[in-house]
């Protein structure tokens, strides 16, 4: 495999987000704002709080489409149920402009943005210290395959903060299992902040939900189904394909990815059953996790930094649909060259 530094500074990762937005109205006729988002060095959940703060709404106010990385710049849309104006933009921009920024209002609307209506991320990343030989084996590579193909597994953004712990599909299991006293010791030991105590779901479950972003606790339980679904198709493919390798996940485990994607067959999507769990009735179903197995993309390089010692930083550009990773797609690429 080759060798590269990734993500050495929130720079090095720029995302854009690629959305449909519901029909605009003129703001009179309007419930909702659009804006244009700019984050670094925060969760997609803590910025939902900074918003649901400063313009005193409640969680079910603000929408979004998409999760977005920590450790990276990233832009998105998100819906609030507030008529906003310039004013209130500048307002918010002076307080917290160092880590988020309303860029612009895009429009105004009747309806929320829709996790559904997210198309995916255009992804610019300075990947660094590579060296010589393989920066030309990169380079190669690319120029002659316009398209490159990759297996679709969650990558550790879905399973914990950036340095870890990574064990928020632990959080989502206990939940799903209601073994409560679990969830909190896995909770507390996850570093996250937002104070939740999932004790108050066996004595006051009426506070819990008053008190706690359920889009969060549903971020538990979804990554515990990704880790699930990680080990079928990592089984699925060693049972299908001989000729395989093995790949890590950082802090998760490794994965089999056949030797050549583009030389067998496999299904476009794959699915398993698991379990879920109602969390406004405290009730458990079965559920379906069903995605694309396979993601192939063209990948571009589009910028080259030459340093000392024949080392190289690159920069590649791509799009990918929304529910991918690129971590995962540029760990995947390194390894078939």
């Amino acid at each position: 495999m080759l060798k590269y530094e990734i993500k050495k500074f929130n720079s090095d990762f720029v995302v854009n987000e690629v959305s449909l937005l519901p029909k605009n109205f003129t703001k009179n006729e309007s419930l909702y704002t659009y804006i244009w988002l700019k984050k670094e060095g925060l969760t997609t959940f803590e910025v939902i709080d900074i918003i649901k703060n400063f313009f005193s709404l409640t969680f079910e106010e603000i929408n979004i489409e998409g999760l977005k990385d920590e450790d990276a710049i990233t832009f998105q849309t998100v819906s609030l149920k507030k008529i906003l104006i310039l004013k209130d933009i500048s307002l918010f921009n002076k307080k917290y402009s160092k880590k988020v920024n309303i860029e612009r209002i895009i429009g105004y609307g009747k309806n929320p943005v829709s996790e559904k209506k997210l198309h995916g991320n255009q992804f610019n990343i300075i990947l660094r210290s590579i060296n010589e030989d393989d920066y030309l084996k990169l380079e190669n590579f690319l120029n002659k395959n316009k398209y490159f193909s990759f297996i679709n597994y969650y990558d550790n953004q879905r399973f914990g903060l950036p340095g870890g712990p990574y064990n928020t599909y632990k959080i989502g299991k206990a939940i799903v299992k209601k073994n409560w006293s679990e969830a909190n010791k896995q909770y507390l030991i996850s570093g996250n902040k937002d104070n939740i105590d999932f004790s108050l779901l066996v004595s006051d479950q009426k506070s819990f939900f008053e008190n706690n972003n359920l889009k969060k606790i549903s971020f538990y339980i979804s990554s515990y189904h990704s880790f699930l679904w990680n080990k079928s198709v990592s089984n699925f493919l060693e049972k299908e394909n001989k000729n395989y390798r093995k790949i890590e996940i950082k802090n998760i485990g490794y994965f089999s990815i056949p030797f050549d994607i583009n030389k067998i067959y496999l299904p476009i999507e794959y699915e398993i059953k698991c379990l879920d769990i109602n969390l406004t009735k405290i009730e458990n179903f079965e559920k379906i996790e069903k995605r694309r197995l396979i993601i192939t993309t063209p990948i571009y390089l589009i910028d080259l930094e030459v340093l000392r010692n024949k080392q190289y930083n690159v920069e590649l550009s791509f799009y990918l649909p929304t529910g991918c990773y690129a971590t995962m797609c540029i760990n995947q690429l390194f390894e078939q060259i």
